[in-house]
């Protein structure tokens, strides 16, 4: 029951600042904050598929993995934003 709550909380934590910083990127039209804006998001997919692997009680093993390669995406991601030169 805590898990539950804790991932949904999460999930809707990172939707909030998902749409805060597309608006944001919607203002600056900044390639820095477009990564991050996507970044975002891609933690509230994480976010989503750990819901469905908790109310669906999906292999923990697979998820994990997914889990992982997200979260190799999203520091690749990070990074990026913060490599990046501004035009």
């Amino acid at each position: 029951m805590l898990a539950e709550i804790i991932v949904a909380w999460i999930t809707v934590f990172a939707l909030a600042i998902m749409v805060i910083s597309a608006l944001s990127y919607r203002r600056s039209r900044s390639r820095k904050v477009l990564l991050v804006t996507c970044a975002f998001g891609l933690f509230f997919i994480k976010g989503l598929i750990l819901s469905f692997g908790l109310l669906a009680q999906v292999d923990w093993m697979s998820l994990t993995i997914y889990s992982i390669m997200l979260d190799t995406i999203i520091l690749l991601i990070l990074f990026s934003a913060i490599i990046v030169r501004k035009k």
